[in-house]
């Protein structure tokens, strides 16, 4: 007989956790998708409803939205252009 054959060890317990979400089922459900594929006419009009969407919206919060850094500094003079004009019309 092997030396853990006769060890005193109790069989493992069922685990009662549950079962944790991966991350891509995490990313398909989230309530907003991430916005680095956007380009183009659909970017800047998605970026500025991101914008009016809060009078004091911050970089980081548009990057918690899912925006890179190079799309809010290609982007962000079009956008915010576009959102003024917007909240002017619905003014």
């Amino acid at each position: 007989m092997s030396r853990h054959n006769r060890c005193n060890r109790l069989p493992p317990a069922p685990s009662t956790l549950r079962t944790q979400a991966t991350v891509s089922a995490l990313i398909d459900s989230a309530m907003v998708q991430p916005r680095a594929g956007l380009t183009g006419a659909a970017a800047v009009a998605q970026l500025a409803d991101d914008m009016r969407r809060s009078e004091s919206i911050t970089r980081d919060d548009l990057e918690t939205l899912g925006w890179t850094s190079g799309q809010l500094d290609a982007l962000a003079g079009k956008a915010r252009t576009r959102a003024q004009r917007l909240a002017g019309a619905s003014a």
